[in-house]
């Protein structure tokens, strides 16, 4: 999943974790043992869990039409878990790391087009995936 901003789920899954936090924290209090390294760790979990409910309903739900953005691929590079292709999208001109699969990384080459299909996400939260652009 290659999100465009990553800010706004960030700050999203934060303030239901923030809100979590503050009611574990209430059930420590009311308990009679406040322990604040519960609720941190609560903190924590509870907001990685957000944003990872929050992408996936993003995803799931979207039923908007994507829009394929022509963009250049400047360089490719990969790690032992991930394929990278660094690639110019024509219509912003920003340079973006995009993560792909193994066949798409193969198969793209620098210096020549890929296929962009942007999602603007049921949520607000745009995404994109990276294709081979057929040939022709």
């Amino acid at each position: 999943l290659n999100l465009v901003d990553w800010a706004p789920p960030l700050a999203m899954a934060l303030a239901a974790g923030l809100v979590l936090f503050a009611l574990v924290l209430a059930i420590e209090r009311r308990n009679g043992r406040p322990n604040p390294f519960a609720a941190l760790a609560a903190l924590v979990a509870l907001s990685a869990y957000a944003l990872a409910v929050l992408l996936l309903a993003d995803i799931v739900l979207d039923t908007a039409s994507p829009r394929l953005v022509p963009a250049v691929v400047l360089a490719k590079s990969h790690t032992s878990d991930r394929k990278l292709c660094r690639i110019l999208r024509n219509d912003t001109h920003v340079f973006r790391e995009a993560t792909v699969p193994k066949g798409v990384y193969r198969r793209l080459r620098r210096h020549e087009f890929a296929c962009v299909v942007m999602h603007p996400g049921r949520l607000g939260v745009a995404w994109f995936r990276v294709y081979v652009c057929p040939r022709g």
